[in-house]
């Protein structure tokens, strides 16, 4: 199975940056580890549910998308952008319908997703992430170009700008 997601960003003149499809970015997750929690822990628990009667569990929490300065997995580690009014850790997008919207093999954000107006201390987007409720990266990407951002701009992403889709 091939993990893609296309996240891109145009950047305009105006308080809002509008960040829309554009590139293509690889799954943090390797095929293999995909197939093993998907095989694992979905067998076992199928098993569960026909000879224990045990539901099977779904992941909890939310998802949460990040900006970052640098490719998360650099040897120094994952460093958020910076600037006044971002919330570190990300924006949060509830695990359901509302947040996210699936058909057939493809993931996109149902809303927008708006990240703090940026009030001081300037900073540049090259990275992004999803990551769990326990902060363990799910998907990242390299943006086609660094975006930097101003006083006055809040970047974002409009429904649907972000897109995964599972080969």
């Amino acid at each position: 199975m091939k993990r893609r997601a296309f996240f891109g960003l145009l950047g305009k003149a105006t308080a809002v940056l509008t960040i829309t499809p554009t590139i293509i970015a690889e799954a943090y997750n390797s095929e293999d580890d995909i197939k093993k929690m998907i095989e694992g822990d979905f067998e076992e628990e199928l098993r569960e549910i026909l000879f224990h009667n045990q539901p099977i569990t779904s992941p909890q929490g939310s998802i949460y998308v990040q900006l970052l300065k640098r490719n998360p997995e650099a040897e120094d580690g994952v460093e958020e952008v910076n600037y006044k009014g971002y919330v570190q850790g990300g924006v949060e997008v509830p695990r359901t319908r509302e947040g996210w919207t699936v058909s057939a093999n493809r993931i996109t954000n149902t809303n927008r997703i708006s990240f703090g107006a940026c009030t001081g201390g300037e900073s540049k987007i090259k990275w992004f992430r999803l990551c769990d409720s326990n902060g363990e990266m799910i998907y990242q990407g390299r943006l086609n170009a660094d975006l930097p951002i101003k006083i006055g701009e809040t970047p974002e992403f409009s429904a649907g700008g972000i897109e995964i889709i599972e080969d």
